[in-house]
């Protein structure tokens, strides 16, 4: 079962020609998809048989400062500022009528209107991201740019699509926004978020194309002044944890794919057991070692 978009999916390979949008209608597992499982295979099956959500307004900036970055030829031609209020000399605001109508006219036209803070927004932390000398070079020497991969597990088509990519001895780059960029802030964004999960999908279906295995790169920007930036590779031990994370959620979704059952909690013999987290439970050591009982009157049951 793969999601139900309207395209199929190309011969296994490298695709540096394709359009985004092209790229997310193709029917073909992908490490978001995948992903949505982490919450439950009820998820996951809800993301295959839906289409595509509106993207939120964090999802748009990252995507302008991605084309900004990657390919800023193509910046410069679809992204502009809305008209202008003569009230107040300011563009009208997004959403309003006049801003919408003139979208819309945009959009036959080939181009993009945004709010004219984003626009300043995003070139902010671009200038950023290129004073960084190592996000800029691993930009300068990426040998392909938000390009496609696909290729076949388990006799079901599979597709990513990373920032990009080096081959011979090269690498894999991400860039991700971020709110925090203390190193104990992006540890656990990747985790959260399943950045592991991603970047093993990607070394994975390119070792799967090519026979090589490829370090990844993930550069960081802050969304809000000063926009620092800093740039990990990441470790192969936290990709490996990625690979066994998302082999788990590969193995549970064939399992689930074969029976029917797209479930909510793991099928188990007895009544799930819900906890407090690990930190919660470390604190009250002593209050476990000595546990207050109940009398059979106050038993809600």
């Amino acid at each position: 079962m793969i999601p139900l978009q309207t395209i199929t999916a190309p011969a296994d390979g490298l695709c540096v020609d394709m359009d985004a949008d092209v790229y997310h209608r193709v029917r073909a597992m992908n490490a978001s998809t995948l992903k949505s499982g982490l919450k439950s295979m009820r998820h996951l099956r809800h993301a295959l048989d839906s289409p595509p959500t509106p993207p939120t307004p964090a999802m748009l900036l990252g995507k302008m400062l991605h084309t900004a970055v990657f390919e800023p030829e193509k910046y410069a031609t679809i992204y502009r500022t809305g008209p202008l209020n003569p009230k107040t000399n300011e563009s009208y605001g997004v959403g309003t009528k006049a801003f919408n109508e003139a979208a819309e006219e945009a959009a036959k036209e080939g181009y993009e209107l945004v709010a004219s803070g984003d626009l300043i927004k995003v070139e902010s932390m671009r200038a950023e991201i290129m004073l960084c000398e190592d996000a800029r070079r691993a930009v300068e020497n990426s040998e392909h740019r938000e390009v496609s991969l696909f290729w076949t597990r388990d006799g079901e088509k599979c597709k990513g699509r990373p920032d990009s990519v080096k081959s011979g001895g090269g690498f894999f780059h991400d860039l991700k926004t971020c709110s925090n960029i203390s190193e104990y802030a992006l540890q656990r964004a990747v985790w959260s978020l399943g950045y592991d999960i991603s970047a093993a999908w990607y070394v994975d279906g390119w070792k799967r194309l090519y026979g090589e295995t490829l370090p990844v790169f993930l550069t960081f920007v802050e969304t809000e002044p000063p926009w620092c930036v800093v740039m990990y590779e990441l470790d192969p031990d936290a990709i490996e944890v990625g690979r066994q994370r998302g082999n788990e959620l590969w193995r549970a979704y064939q399992a689930s794919k074969a029976s029917g059952d797209w479930w909510v909690v793991p099928p188990q013999e007895d009544l799930p057991m819900l906890s407090l987290p690990e930190w919660a439970m470390r604190q009250y050591d002593n209050a476990i070692a000595e546990p207050v009982g109940i009398s059979d009157d106050e038993s809600p049951f």
